[in-house]
């Protein structure tokens, strides 16, 4: 956040808000990866329990 500041790409103002705007934007990423998992767990179940 800092360097954000120090290059005049974000005022001191606007540190707060910006960092709520990354915060969301990296739990996409978060969400992204949950859903990822979930998925390779339910194919995996499916080809592992397809002679039952």
């Amino acid at each position: 956040m800092n360097q954000l500041v120090s290059t005049g790409i974000i005022r001191n103002n606007e540190e707060k808000q910006t960092k709520k705007v990354l915060n969301a934007a990296a739990l996409t990423y978060v969400a992204a990866a949950a859903v990822a998992l979930a998925e390779l767990i339910r194919f995996a179940s499916i080809f592992f329990l397809q002679d039952e």
